[in-house]
């Protein structure tokens, strides 16, 4: 009998020698279309066997031939099956939330070519785009998916975020406020059209949409925050303070709120609530710019001029671009008499703020302290048409103060958190 063994690809045999020399014994008879496959009629030709190890041979070089072209043209030899639109968007999701926008938004493209009319592409795709503060090209796609979904609310709050980064604060209110008439009860889009309305100077308005925000979700800390900075700019000082508290009692991690808090003590006192609140507020967030800014604030106005300047170093360390943090600065070095240090930081300031005028003023102050006054006449003049410095009374010399330095003041709208 034969005895033939193959491994489990087929590509090995092994035969007795009998096997080799041609046993008739190993030779079946079969016909195919005639012929006798026992070659029994030929007298020169390859017994079955040889001709099974000739066969498999050249099947073996095949192969390898075909592996050789499929790896040299980058393809696999197993066949994929075809990349489908919601596959794309499934990666372009997950890409996103691990923060890889631009492969997100290549992943949403994909989608997008193999189904342009799926609208949660364009919407990904969009947040992807907002993510990265492209928000141009946000509100192109957030405008396609509306177009593809009409009634989807999330479209046009989503355009709305692109277009309050934008400053189009017109925009934007329309948009949320159709958000809000398509899905009544999401306290995120009142919330966020609040925001607007604050950025605005509405703040009665936004004082309502935070409410509205609070009474549809009653632990929502960030709408509490956010009235707070409503009410503090109304001057109600109590009512901010209060809602601060209660953000902070929601979040004891809100370093925002800590620092807003902060803020709001630092204006009028106990000074030492102020550094209490903006300290926690570092040591929740060490990297939080703001909190040194506004510490440096309420040591300046304590008088504790050191003090100061090690907070708004700080300050400018975690953002260097921070125009406020170098104004201070030179304010505290020109209340410790030291012009020069003074009148760095001032220029400084103006260079990342060109129509600051306060830092002008300020140069000029320690420009008069220094003697040059020429230099001094020149930054109070820019001072003044810029829309600050002493006024005609103060010119003519009827009022003493008419050359002290700018007061120690909070920036209008400084602590109003990010949407």
């Amino acid at each position: 009998m034969c005895a033939n063994q193959f491994n489990s690809f087929g590509l090995n045999a092994s035969f007795d020698r009998k096997q080799l020399e041609g046993d008739s014994a190993c030779r079946p008879d079969r016909t195919v279309a005639g012929r006798s496959d026992n070659f029994a009629s030929g007298g020169n030709r390859l017994s079955p066997e040889r001709v099974f190890i000739r066969s498999t041979m050249l099947a073996r070089i095949s192969t390898l031939i075909c592996l050789v072209v499929m790896f040299v043209g980058g393809k696999s030899p197993v066949s994929a099956a075809p990349r489908s639109s919601l596959d794309a968007l499934r990666d372009g999701e997950s890409l996103a939330n691990h923060g890889k926008l631009e492969s997100a938004i290549i992943a949403f493209t994909e989608a997008i070519r193999l189904d342009p009319g799926l609208a949660a592409a364009y919407r990904g795709r969009g947040v992807a785009y907002l993510r990265g503060h492209q928000s141009g090209k946000a509100s192109t796609d957030f405008t396609q998916a509306i177009r593809l979904m009409p009634k989807d609310a999330t479209n046009y709050a989503n355009r709305a975020d692109a277009r309050a980064e934008d400053r189009d604060y017109t925009g934007a209110l329309s948009d949320y406020s159709e958000a809000i008439s398509l899905a009544p009860n999401n306290p995120r889009f009142r919330y966020s059209r609040g925001t607007v309305y604050l950025a605005k100077s509405d703040r009665a308005r936004a004082v309502t949409d935070f409410t509205d925000a609070i009474q549809l979700k009653a632990d929502y800390a960030e709408a509490y925050c956010v009235r707070a900075t409503a009410y503090c700019s109304q001057g109600d000082r109590q009512k901010g303070i209060a809602d601060y508290t209660r953000a902070i009692e929601l979040r004891h991690d809100y370093a925002e709120a800590y620092c807003n808090r902060g803020l709001a003590y630092g204006t009028a006192g106990p000074f030492e609530n102020a550094i209490a609140d903006l300290t926690q507020a570092i040591r929740l967030k060490p990297n939080f710019a703001m909190a040194y800014y506004s510490r440096g604030l309420v040591h300046g106005k304590s008088g504790e001029y050191d003090k100061a300047i090690d907070d708004f170093t700080a300050a400018i360390r975690f953002d260097g671009g921070y125009a406020e943090a170098y104004y201070s600065r030179g304010l505290s070095y020109a209340n410790m008499h030291q012009y020069d240090k003074a009148i760095a930081n001032y220029s400084e300031a103006v260079r990342l703020k060109s129509k600051y005028a306060e830092a002008f003023y300020g140069r000029g102050f320690a420009y008069e302290g220094k003697g040059e006054g020429d230099k001094a006449k020149e930054d109070f003049d820019k001072a003044k048409k810029l829309g600050y410095g002493p006024t005609s009374e103060q010119e003519a010399g009827l009022d003493p103060s008419a050359k002290l330095l700018p007061a120690w003041r909070v920036p209008p709208d400084n602590s109003v958190p990010p949407l």
